[in-house]
């Protein structure tokens, strides 16, 4: 997942103009995926948690106007489509945000993310999975 994050972040464009950034417009996208993505989260009066990282996103909300527009126009959904069949949508989004938070990091480095695994194996050692994509949300 990470991989297919990267390689979609070096898809775009270094060019930057004014108003213009292709590389922070699709890490903004998905920082902003992942935000209200959690932002949901709520405790009822009877303890019970409901929303927060769970892949839901009530996209006909006001405050995700452009987010549809975003995750089609920078073609995120082929990432996730690599591996929908072995990881939650809800667990895709908290990692992708991870992915493009590191890859987007002045002081990357692809080959101690990569090659030796020491940033990679501390984000997964770290990492809590398991998050149950909900398919109805409020």
């Amino acid at each position: 997942m990470v991989d297919a994050i990267n390689a979609l972040y070096e898809l775009q464009s270094e060019a930057v103009d004014k108003n213009h950034n292709p590389r922070a417009t699709f890490a903004g996208c998905l920082l902003r995926l992942a935000g209200h993505d959690f932002m949901d989260y709520r405790v009822a009066a009877d303890g019970t948690m409901t929303g927060g990282s769970d892949g839901c996103l009530n996209m006909d909300d006001p405050d995700n106007k452009g987010l549809p527009e975003c995750i089609q126009n920078l073609d995120i959904a082929s990432a996730y489509g690599e591996t929908c069949d072995r990881v939650s949508l809800a667990d895709f989004v908290v990692i992708a945000a991870e992915a493009v938070t590191a890859r987007a990091s002045t002081n990357y480095n692809p080959n101690d993310y990569f090659a030796d695994g020491t940033l990679a194996a501390r984000y997964r050692a770290g990492f809590k999975s398991g998050r149950k994509t909900e398919t109805d949300c409020d």
